[in-house]
């Protein structure tokens, strides 16, 4: 592996990693401003209302299938087979979640929320499966030989 990748492999989930954790040791007082701005953000652009709660489990949801997807990216390139990837990724993304919520035990106005790791689980999932299935359909398309145009 080249200087360059190996560089790539280590610090990009970390970079990822810490974004999360730093979203975790916010006070329960800024995390919820920070949701508060993008419930208004999204109320302007959607017609139905939508609640802080459901803001802050697709935040999530989607910070979390993001780190699946770097996970999953990575991974393929280092095993073979599918499945294996998959596996690491979840692993890997459970044990954030996990720590995630932990930290959150011992932040003033914050709860380490079981049902949490539950919906990170699952965004690591998706994240990981949309990168999977990107990489099977571009390697069915190299096979063929129709490269999609630019």
């Amino acid at each position: 592996m080249s200087k360059k990748r190996f560089l790539m492999v280590l610090i990009l989930p970390l970079i990822w990693i810490a974004f999360i954790l730093g979203h975790s040791l916010m006070p329960g007082y800024r995390s919820s401003q920070e949701s508060q701005w993008v419930l208004q953000l999204f109320s302007h652009i959607f017609p139905f209302e939508i609640t802080e709660t459901f803001i802050r489990k697709s935040a999530h949801f989607t910070e979390f299938s993001i780190l699946g997807g770097i996970f999953s990216f990575f991974l393929t390139k280092r095993y073979q087979k599918w499945w294996k990837a998959l596996l690491c990724s979840l692993s890997a993304g459970l044990f954030v979640a996990l720590c995630d919520e932990t930290i959150q035990l011992f932040i003033d106005g914050r709860a380490g929320l079981i049902q949490d790791v539950w919906i990170d689980t699952a965004g690591v999932l998706c994240g990981a499966l949309l990168i999977l299935l990107f990489r099977l359909i571009r390697g069915k398309l190299k096979k063929s030989g129709n490269r999609p145009q630019k």
